[in-house]
């Protein structure tokens, strides 16, 4: 908490992810754009008081040095991690002079310390052409904020650096450039800024030109600063002049506003011949052909996602009247609705060819959903690189990675291929980005240890990959990882430093100057290919950071990253065939269909590679297994070639004929079309998982809510909605809870039912997302809203459980009384489904409850745990460590905060008779427990558990038991909280089999008396507005007796009990709050014989008074 705390105050990233969505996801990340997910800017003038001598900045490191595992060499450090937001521009340059020196020009932010305090450019390189590094420059103020910085370069091979300073004169923020006087000497004598009248101008992107007859000019592309989610002006300056001609002016006429945008996703190219192209990405029109918009369509738009590419081009230096219109060079609105597709977000790369000067853009898109306005939601993991030219007008995919991450995420300003930019070398492209994870390459878990209380969200380690085009961007080769440095697990302050290579840059064009032998050059051979460069390289420059994600989006924690230099070995691109399948998840929920109906499917098969894909076998695949024909396709057997034309379309027939066709049961068609190909990732599959019903309720969630906590229902049976905030019986911020971050106890739970067939056991939960799709998720069957009953907001769902065979209800019961605010009361009902098949029996079924809690701790989600058999009671606690430091509710800690759940009563009821049920040995219940979610949960990415092993902790275990570890540090971690009412339990048709309990939690500062008056509250309400008629649960519950011995009711036996009792019945005391705790010894008498029978449990080792009946 003290880090959380330090990062928020330093650095003011005031919103990073979407709640515990980003989301410790080890619980399969799915982050979604639902109410426009925007990410925050850090604060560009914030910066900790106080500064650092000059004299104290620490060296930077001299020469090139191995780093751990990335390849590469260290060429300096810096603290801080995300060099650029969106767009990554040009930090690195190689050129060759009249002289024939080829010189590597290097910049990048200097952050000096775990501060946002001593900030600096630095300018850095290497002669190639003599072997040697310069020296560093550090040219900016280093006593306020600098960052977001740029690399060009002289004819003469001097450095000119540029980017954003807070000024010290007025403390606004200028665009601000810097020239090296002496190539590689460090010294930048000359600087100007771009001119600032009521603007703050930030993100600057630059390129410098020197055409053959006139004076040089800076072409400078920028945004004006705003929040977040506001529109932000575009602008486009020129400086015309050399760096130390004091005649040198910004020419204020040329000066241009070109859109308004909501991402810093904008990019410059220029030659020396006249040629500048100017490159965004803005809104999508509100109608198509129309301008960009600026969030006042109708829907709204979501700003920082719902984008086209834009560029214009001068042909005369930036001049005005040189420039074309606005193109829109993607036109989404034209299919807007109407088909899936993609949406450019905030990175992208310019290049103008060194030979012809065409211009060249690539880009980053979110996939995106046709209903996404129509309330779909969107997954903004999956997405595609895209390549658009002027001599190649098309949009040609750059590399697909059209899949879901699983269990860790980019984080903030990325999507899962980020960072892009696009170079030419041979007469070729490449582009360079980074990837988190590589789910079809089997790499899904090179994530940082989410136990790290830097990592509440999980993050993804990143690795630089390269794809090459050898004709102009028509096709591209295979992407290959060129750093190939996996650190899955790693945690910085447990001596394992992750390995994330990340804000990669990536210069212009290619060179043939480049020595093997020179230790202080690193080559990288994509695939291992040492032999097709044929001399030629390109420099890379990137940030080898160890601590997964960005600290300034309050994402892993600080450390002093390496910034490293690469040369790429501009290698032939790999000849290989690229399947892709759409739709890309294949057939899954929502699509459904009716007993007797076909169900068809249009599906795409593309050729995303660069040579002719062979189909060698189409194979239909039936995982359900009904002895009919259900599947079918007619797709054909001939090649696919790479290309222009490398589309074909076809159709799947699911239901095929209408074959299945049994109204009254829901069924589950689940399969595969499997094509086998000789493409690398062959046999790839298309799946299938469709519902063949009457009728089939859509997904739902909806809220009830107390007094003061709110809890999220679903029509499945899930409850807590995977954490949403605010919506897991958390305390709302800063009426009822004092840290703004512990608004959320409950991450999800449900019902759990099953029995053993066999060796394994079939088993039902909606928990952690698990839904119908899946053969372990209830399939809903009813869609009620909230209402309100009596003095309750209550809320019913409806569904089908076991092949529907069994029908699963459950109601909550929100109480509106003030003084019942902190519970909920559930009522669970199992019927046999007499529509599937008629009447029948169920034979040996296990029925329970689990509840994931996530009580708000110190480190992350780690709780611990306690029971109370007498209470029927079940609880997590938060986890408190004693640092020495104050935390945000100091003096109350952590571990003052609990939820959990009692058990109330079960019986039977046939129509005419309620019958007490217990576990089958005569206790109320069969077992109550706490397990960790790392052994019995992380491991099961798709669905939470394994069935066979819930079903044995279930059954096997019986009465109560909590988590504990040997190990001090293990005290606290993970949790979730079972309840198994029945197991072997036999449903007979006709019967009803009903359960009652409560669940709840406490805000922080409560202790275990108030977990016992919670549950006694609980009691009181269930007994006086739902006990049936008639009815006598055992325990009884709805007497006031917990504890016998427990005369003052304060919820354990102990001397001042003892005390109590003398002073009533010799004193004239006042009388027990409830007379019956008073009878040690169960007689129904309240004499001296109970004080007796406690004398001799205190002193003499007698028994203990007896429990309540």
């Amino acid at each position: 908490s003290l880090m959380v705390s330090f990062v928020v105050v330093a650095i003011v990233a005031t919103a990073t992810m979407a709640a515990k969505s980003p989301v410790q996801e080890r619980r399969v990340v799915d982050q979604r754009v639902v109410n426009s997910t925007e990410y925050a800017f850090p604060d560009k003038h914030i910066f900790t008081g106080g500064t650092a001598p000059k004299d104290s900045r620490p060296d930077q490191s001299l020469g090139g040095v191995a780093p751990t595992q990335s390849p590469g060499k260290i060429i300096g450090s810096t603290w801080l991690d995300m060099q650029h937001i969106g767009s990554m521009g040009r930090m690195i340059e190689t050129r060759t002079d009249a002289s024939n020196n080829t010189i590597v020009h290097i910049g990048w932010t200097y952050l000096w310390n775990s501060a946002l305090v001593n900030s600096q450019y630095v300018a850095y390189g290497y002669n190639l052409t003599d072997q040697y590094f310069g020296n560093y420059g550090y040219p900016s103020d280093d006593l306020y904020p600098t960052g977001y910085v740029g690399i060009s370069s002289t004819s003469d091979n001097r450095t000119i650096i540029g980017g954003q300073n807070v000024e010290p004169s007025d403390g606004f923020i200028d665009s601000h450039f810097y020239w090296d006087i002496i190539p590689l000497s460090g010294l930048f004598y000359n600087d100007d800024k771009v001119p600032r009248a009521f603007e703050e101008y930030i993100w600057p992107k630059f390129r410098w030109v020197e055409p053959p007859a006139s004076d040089p000019i800076l072409h400078v592309i920028a945004q004006t600063s705003e929040d977040v989610g506001d529109p932000q002006a575009i602008i486009y300056f020129r400086r015309v002049g050399t760096d130390s001609d004091p005649a040198a002016y910004w020419d204020a006429v040329a000066t241009m506003v070109m859109d308004t945008v909501f991402d810093p996703s904008h990019d410059i190219a220029a030659t020396d011949d006249g040629r500048v192209a100017l490159v965004w990405t803005a809104n999508l029109p509100c109608s198509p052909g129309g301008p960009s918009s600026t969030g006042d369509c109708d829907p709204p738009r979501y700003v920082q996602w719902d984008n086209d590419v834009w560029y214009m081009v001068s042909e005369n230096y930036g001049s005005v009247g040189s420039w074309s219109a606005k193109t829109n060079i993607t036109n989404y609105a034209a299919t807007e609705g109407q088909q899936d597709s993609y949406r450019p977000y905030t990175d992208l790369s310019a290049l103008m060819d060194n030979d012809d000067g065409e211009l060249h853009i690539v880009w980053a898109a979110a996939a995106w959903a046709a209903d996404i306005y129509d309330g779909g939601s969107q997954s903004i993991g999956p997405g595609r690189l895209f390549h658009w030219s002027e001599d190649c007008p098309y949009l040609r995919v750059v590399h697909a990675f059209d899949w879901e991450q699983t269990t860790c995420h980019a984080g903030a300003w990325n999507i899962t291929a980020s960072k892009l930019t696009i170079s030419q070398c041979r007469g070729m492209h490449y582009v360079l980005f980074t990837q988190f994870n590589d789910i079809p390459g089997g790499i899904e878990n090179d994530c940082a240890d989410e136990s790290s209380p830097g990592y509440p969200y999980g993050a993804a380690n990143g690795d630089l990959w390269i794809v090459v085009s050898a004709n102009g961007g028509i096709t591209w080769d295979k992407a290959r990882n060129i750093t190939q440095s996996p650190s899955p697990g790693c945690d910085p302050d447990m001596a394992y430093p992750c390995e994330n290579d990340h804000w990669a840059s990536m210069s212009r064009y290619g060179t043939n100057i480049g020595n093997e032998s020179d230790p202080n050059q690193a080559m990288l051979y994509p695939g291992g290919d040492m032999t097709s460069h044929d001399g030629y390289y390109l420099d890379i420059m990137w940030i080898h950071d160890h601590s997964a994600g960005s600290i300034i989006q309050g994402e892993g924690t600080w450390q002093n990253a390496d910034v490293m230099w690469g040369r790429l070995a501009c290698v032939e691109p790999a000849p290989a065939p690229i399947i892709m399948i759409r739709p890309i998840i294949g057939v899954d929920w929502p699509e459904w269909t009716k007993h007797g109906c076909q169900y068809d499917v249009d599906i795409t098969l593309e050729n995303l590679g660069n040579a002719n894909l062979t189909f060698s076998a189409i194979n239909i695949i039936k995982y359900t297994e009904l002895g009919t024909d259900w599947l079918d396709h007619d797709l054909p057997l001939t090649d696919l070639p790479p290309g222009l034309n490398n589309t074909r379309d076809g159709h799947i027939y699911i239901n095929k004929g209408g074959v299945i066709n049994s109204p009254g049961t829901v069924v589950l068609l689940e399969g595969a079309i499997e094509f086998v190909t000789n493409a690398p990732s062959s046999p790839d599959l298309f799946p299938i998982s469709l519902i063949v019903a009457d009728t089939v309720s859509i997904p739902d969630i909806d809220t009830i809510n107390t007094t003061c906590l709110s809890l999220a229902v679903a029509n499945n049976l899930e409850m807590g909605n995977s954490g949403a905030d605010g919506l897991g019986m958390g305390y709302s911020y800063p009426v009822d809870e004092c840290d703004s971050t512990a608004t959320t106890y409950m991450y999800s739970g449900s019902p759990v039912i099953g029995y053993k067939t066999g060796e394994h056991a079939k088993m039902n939960w909606s928990i952690y997302g698990t839904d119908y799709s899946d053969t372990s998720g209830f399939v809903q069957i009813s869609d009620y809203d909230p209402i309100w009953i009596d003095n309750y907001i209550t809320y019913e769902a409806k569904a089908l459980a076991l092949d529907s065979g069994i029908i699963f209800e459950k109601k909550w019961y929100a109480p509106q009384d003030v003084e019942d605010c902190n519970f909920i009361i559930e009522r669970l009902r199992v019927y046999d489904n007499l529509d599937k098949d008629g009447a029948n029996d169920h034979y040996g079924l296990v029925i329970g409850e689990v509840i994931d809690w996530d009580i708000p701790s110190d480190t992350v989600f780690r709780n611990g745990s306690d029971f109370d058999e007498n209470l029927m009671a079940i609880w997590q606690t938060g986890a408190y460590y004693d640092d020495g430091e104050p935390g945000p509710c100091t003096p109350d800690e952590n571990d003052s905060r609990y939820a959990g759940m009692n058990f109330l009563t079960m019986y039977k009821d046939d129509g005419n008779t309620l019958t007490r049920v217990t576990d089958g040995e005569g206790c109320p219940f069969h077992n109550a427990y706490t397990v960790d979610n790392a052994t019995y949960v992380f491991s099961n990415y798709n669905n939470g558990f394994n069935s066979d092993t819930l079903y044995e902790l279930m059954t096997e275990n019986t009465g109560y038991s909590i988590y504990s570890s040997a190990e001090p540090e293990s005290t606290y971690v993970d949790l979730h909280t079972t309840m198994s009412f029945v197991h072997n339990y036999d449903l007979l048709c006709g019967d009803t089999f009903v359960v009652w309990l409560a669940i709840w939690s406490l805000p922080i500062g409560s202790d275990v008396a108030d977990v016992t008056d919670v549950v006694n509250a609980s009691r009181d309400n269930w007994c006086e507005d739902f006990l049936p008629e008639g009815y006598e649960p055992v325990p009884n519950v709805c007497g006031c007796c917990v504890i016998r011995g427990d005369v003052d009711h304060n919820g354990s036996v102990d001397i001042a009990d003892l005390t109590y009792k003398v002073a009533y019945l010799f004193l004239g005391g006042p009388p027990p709050p409830c007379l019956e705790e008073m009878d040690d010894n169960g007689d129904g008498q309240y004499n001296i014989a109970d004080l007796t029978y406690e004398v001799e449990f205190f002193f003499l080792g007698g028994p203990p008074p007896v429990p309540c009946p």
